[in-house]
C-alpha cells in the first residue's frame, strides 16, 4: 500500500516500471467510474474490500497488459492519465463514498499525482478499518472482502465473524484500560507517585491489536516525551518498554508517560491541592494541557512506527470527594460533588490523529467538567467551536 499521507510520482511511475500486478492491497483502473448506478456499486464495492481486508490502493489512469484473449492481466502496462477535472471528480468520488457505505470509512486519502508534464493520475489509499465490515449501501446491500485474485463478496458466516471481531477490539482496549486503572488504584506505577488523585490518557493504537505493530523503543527514548503538562526531568528502560517522568524522586513523581513494548502508551498526572477542607482537582485548564498531550503523543506515537487509528481514552483515579476549586471569574465550584473512586470518560476514536483533534476529544473534556458538576467544557463555544478568546 502506498503512503497513507503522501503519493509521490515517482512511486506510481515505479509500479509501472516494476510490473508490480495487482493483488490483496492493489488495484489498477485506467479510467474512473462513470456515472451511472453499476459503475457506482463497482467502486464502492471495490473500496470497501480493501477496508474490510488489509487496505490498499486503486491508482486511476494507469492501463493493464492484455492476455492472449484481450483480458486484463493485473500487470500495469502504461500511464495514460485521466483527461478530467480530477479536483471534481474527487468531490463526486466523495460524495458517493459518504451516501454509499455504512458505516462510513474511517480512513482513506485521495492523491492527485502528476506523473509527467500534462499527464495526472488519481490515487486513493484505504487504510484497514476497524469498523469493518463496512456495507455497499445500495440496493443489494451486500459486504466485500478482497484475496490476492480481487475482491468477492461475502457470506454470512463472514459477515457474522467480521461483526465479532469489531466488537472484540473494542472490548480489548477497554479491559487493557480497566486493568491498568486497577494496577494504578493499587499504586503498581512504573514510578512512584505522589499523594493525590490522577488523571490518567490512555492512547492506544488499533494496528496495536490487530496486527502486532510494535514500536521502536529506542526511537522513543530519544524523544523521551514529556508529562501531559509538558514537563519532563528523565527517563529510563524499564520491564515493560520505557518510562519519562517529572517530579522529585523523595516525594514521590508527579507524573509519568511510559510506552509499552505492545504499543499502548499511558501518561498519568497528579493532581492534587486543597481548598479548605476539601480536596481538589484543578480542572481549570486542563482542556488545554489534555489536548497539547494528546497531539504531542499522536504525532510521537507514527514516529515510532504505531499508525493511526488511535484510541484515546482518558479516566480519573482516587476523586470521590474530591471538587472544583471555586474560579475567581465564575460562580462555580467550591464543595466537593464527585462521589467514585475511578470516572471513565468517553473514549474516542483519531482515525487521523493529526487533523480536528480539537472536535474529536469534545465529549472527553465534556465529561471532564461533567464530573466535577459544569454542564459542558467550557473552551467550547455554543456552537461547538473553539473559543479562542475564552479566559478562566
Amino acid at each position: 500500500m502506498l503512503n497513507f499521507d503522501e503519493v509521490t510520482a515517482a512511486q506510481v511511475s515505479q509500479l509501472v516500471a516494476d510490473k508490480v500486478n495487482e493483488g490483496r492491497n492493489l488495484d489498477y483502473k485506467r479510467e474512473l467510474p462513470s456515472t451511472g448506478s453499476d459503475a457506482k456499486k463497482e467502486f464502492l464495492a471495490d473500496v470497501t474490500s480493501f477496508a474490510n481486508a488489509a487496505g490498499g490502493t486503486i491508482v486511476f489512469g494507469v492501463s493493464e497488459a492484455k492476455d492472449a484473449n484481450g483480458k486484463n492481466t493485473g500487470i500495469p502496462d502504461l500511464v495514460v492519465g485521466l483527461q478530467v477535472n480530477l479536483d471534481a471528480e474527487v468531490l463526486r468520488l466523495e460524495q458517493w463514498l459518504q451516501t454509499g457505505v455504512d458505516p462510513r470509512l474511517p480512513a482513506h486519502r485521495f492523491h492527485i499525482v502528476e506523473s509527467s508534464p500534462g499527464c495526472k493520475v488519481l490515487v486513493l489509499v484505504i487504510r484497514q478499518s476497524w469498523l469493518a465490515p463496512h456495507m455497499v449501501a445500495t440496493s443489494d446491500s451486500r459486504f466485500y472482502s478482497r484475496t490476492s485474485a480481487g475482491k468477492y463478496p461475502l457470506d454470512v458466516s463472514e459477515i457474522r465473524a467480521a461483526f465479532s471481531r469489531t466488537g472484540d477490539l473494542g472490548d480489548r482496549i477497554r479491559r487493557f484500560r480497566d486493568s491498568r486503572l486497577a494496577a494504578i488504584s493499587a499504586s503498581e506505577t512504573p514510578v512512584p507517585l505522589s499523594a493525590g488523585a490522577r488523571l490518567v490518557l490512555h492512547m492506544v493504537p488499533v494496528a496495536a491489536l490487530e496486527r502486532n505493530e510494535v514500536p521502536d523503543l529506542a526511537t522513543w527514548a530519544k524523544k523521551s516525551p514529556a508529562a501531559i503538562d509538558g514537563t519532563s526531568m528523565g527517563g529510563h528502560f524499564n520491564a515493560d518498554g520505557y518510562v519519562s517522568y517529572a517530579g522529585k524522586e523523595a516525594q514521590g513523581r508527579r507524573a509519568y508517560v511510559q510506552l509499552f513494548r505492545a504499543g499502548f502508551m499511558e501518561a498519568v498526572e497528579v493532581c492534587d491541592g486543597r481548598v479548605g477542607a476539601m480536596p481538589a482537582f484543578n480542572v481549570w485548564g486542563w482542556d488545554e494541557d489534555i489536548l497539547k498531550a494528546t497531539t504531542r503523543y499522536a504525532k510521537d506515537l507514527r514516529d515510532v512506527g504505531c499508525s493511526d487509528p488511535v484510541c484515546v481514552l482518558v479516566s480519573l483515579v482516587g476523586v470521590k470527594g474530591y471538587g472544583l476549586p471555586r474560579s475567581a471569574m465564575r460562580d462555580w465550584g467550591g464543595e466537593p460533588i464527585v462521589m467514585r473512586d475511578v470516572v471513565t470518560l468517553p473514549d474516542v476514536l483519531l482515525e487521523e490523529s493529526q487533523r480536528g483533534l480539537e472536535g474529536h476529544l469534545r465529549p472527553v473534556l465534556d465529561g471532564l467538567w461533567q464530573t466535577f458538576g459544569i454542564p459542558q467544557s467550557l473552551i467550547y463555544k455554543a456552537d461547538g467551536t473553539r473559543d479562542a478568546n475564552f479566559r478562566w
